[in-house]
């Protein structure tokens, strides 16, 4: 019965099928982690922003050794006098934590697999550099860095809740640092054996995923009783969620400022692109390479490392899709989306015919093949076709998480003709395939429409009602303009202007047809359609004239290209006033 499921053992387990799911799934999982430094960094910085300080070794020593060993170590000068005083002292506060819910005898279980315990001796030495990398990460990094932050909070609870019991500081302890490092097991909101296993056959890393969302709740409900506190006149206690997600997000701001004086020679807050503030701007090497030596790389606009991306991921994911236009509902399916597993991945490919950038596929079967390839993830990039992937992974091998700069917003302080100028060059350097074109007409056909819905929603509720009673459509609205014989790009602030001027023509069109109401409507559905076209077509090209209007002309490469533009754009936009 239900109450079985959510109780008792996991049916996954209890059947052939669910053994088979979850150990090819392990084994996917485990062919992905091999090398990858990505989880010991970001364990490593969010100790950081907690205790100000890197440490694992003593923690990792409370763990491995008892004191009768420590003593042996002593002796034979492998461990310190000092750092053994220490681990001795802590013991007590360790065993402590361990009865009130500390996650870290199960660290290794949870995140290595069976494939890379195996020892491979040679001459009396264990040659499996797998097996090593992946202990030194999850049984040494990992483990040791949660056992000493957990110290550190213990102390701070000690201080900051007099009146608790020390089982009550130490399970708070606990708790708040199995959070912040990811390693909730049953302490999270599933409590279900079976729907944790369903968990992690579908999705990669769901207990990481539940512990950044609950850190950055947390850290947020800590961080805004701060300043209720002040007025006050209470005692501030930062709560630890809350002292390691604004120390992060603070230091984060201040190497952004580094970073972007480095890249552009200003700070963030100078940056013209929109929602940019805070975010450093990163060059793509390969486009650093084809301007400074003339290779020929296929090189993609440069990335954003936002503050927000490494201690509150799951914000910057909703910052950054609602940057795109994205309400809550669609932006929670793609960060869904982008979490799923292998598996999950191959199950997607296969029923809904696209791959992972949404392109349809020819051949499912393939492409599901290719999602299930363990390749490791520091090596994943140089296999990608998508420009800038293999630099984007190589920062995440750091723990930094980057976000790719599109061709869109990277055009915000360009003139028409350096636009043009870098049209002409991209077309020299890139021979478009069938299947890249393909791929841009179709999500260029998707995107003029969702376009032309956001400026109908947009409209008030008169103007929208007499379109929608109507049965009317609106023309897709690029995000392009055509000069001459070039197509180029506008920048996401004009995109907004676009549709802002949009909707003001379409305004004005709505108003010239109230006038001859009965008229209008006492067409067919389909002559309707038509009158309405004849009127916001000429209107929808004023609103794109205004946008064109307002973007300097600028100084070209070629003196001809400057002189074209100003021309074409007179010609083709000028249209006020008709």
């Amino acid at each position: 019965n239900f109450f079985d499921i959510l109780t008792g053992e996991s049916l996954v387990r209890k059947y052939a099928l669910g053994r088979g799911l979850l150990e090819t799934e392990s084994t996917i999982k485990h062919g992905l982690l091999v090398f990858d430094s990505y989880h010991a960094f970001r364990v490593m910085r969010r100790q950081l922003f907690l205790m100000h300080d890197i440490s694992y070794n003593k923690g990792k020593s409370l763990a491995e050794y008892d004191s009768e060993t420590i003593q042996r170590l002593v002796k034979a000068g492998e461990i310190n006098s000092k750092d053994a005083a220490w681990i001795e002292k802590r013991r007590p506060d360790y065993e402590l934590g361990l009865r009130n819910g500390l996650n870290v005898a199960r660290l290794a279980e949870q995140l290595t697999g069976h494939l890379l315990q195996s020892d491979l001796m040679v001459g009396g030495k264990n040659l499996n550099f797998l097996q090593h990398f992946n202990k030194w990460v999850f049984q040494k990094v990992t483990r040791g860095a949660m056992i000493e932050s957990y110290l550190y909070e213990l102390e701070r609870a000690r201080k900051n809740h007099t009146d608790w019991t020390e089982d009550q500081r130490a399970g708070y302890a606990a708790k708040q640092v199995n959070v912040l490092m990811g390693n909730l097991q049953r302490q999270g909101i599933i409590k279900s054996e079976t729907f944790r296993d369903l968990g992690q056959i579908a999705f990669l890393a769901p207990q990481w995923v539940e512990s950044m969302a609950q850190l950055e709740v947390r850290g947020a409900k800590q961080l805004a009783q701060v300043p209720l506190d002040a007025v006050a006149k209470r005692r501030i206690q930062i709560g630890t969620s809350g002292k390691a997600v604004g120390t992060g997000i603070l230091a984060f701001i201040v190497a952004n400022q580094i970073v972007n004086m480095a890249t552009r020679g200003k700070p963030t807050w100078e940056n013209p692109e929109p929602g940019r503030k805070f975010d450093a701007f990163i060059p793509d090497v390969d486009a650093t390479l084809n301007k400074t030596l003339g290779t020929k790389f296929e090189g993609g606009e440069g990335f954003w490392l936002s503050p927000l991306s490494d201690i509150a991921e799951m914000t910057h994911s909703y910052v950054m899709y609602g940057h795109r236009g994205n309400g809550i509902l669609e932006s929670s399916g793609k960060i869904l989306e982008n979490k799923l597993s292998p598996l999950g991945r191959a199950e997607e490919v296969m029923r809904t015919g696209r791959d992972y950038a949404g392109r349809r596929l020819d051949d499912r079967l393939t492409e599901a093949g290719k999602a299930m390839i363990p390749t490791p993830l520091p090596f994943a990039g140089a296999f990608s076709e998508t420009p800038g992937q293999g630099q984007r992974q190589a920062y995440s091998t750091f723990g930094l998480k980057v976000d790719p700069a599109s061709r869109s917003e990277m055009m915000t302080d360009k003139t028409l003709t350096e636009r043009i100028d870098r049209t002409q060059k991209d077309k020299a350097e890139r021979v478009p395939t069938y299947e890249g074109k393909a791929h841009a007409m179709e999500e260029s056909g998707y995107q003029q429409q969702e376009r032309a819905k956001r400026v109908v929603g947009g409209l008030e509720k008169k103007d929208r009602n007499w379109i929608e009673s109507r049965n009317l459509l609106i023309p897709g609205i690029a995000s392009t303009v055509r000069l001459g014989k070039n197509t180029v790009p506008l920048s996401n602030q004009e995109l907004e202007k676009l549709e802002k001027y949009s909707r003001e023509e379409v305004v004005k069109v709505v108003d010239s047809f109230r006038e001859i109401t009965d008229e209008f409507d006492s067409m067919t559905t389909t002559e309707r359609q038509e009158s309405f076209n004849r009127a916001i077509s000429p209107a929808l090209k004023r609103a794109r004239g205004r946008v064109i209007e307002e973007i300097p002309i600028g100084d070209s490469s070629s003196d001809s290209n400057a002189q074209k533009v100003g021309k074409t754009r007179k010609r083709r936009y000028h249209v006020f006033g008709q």
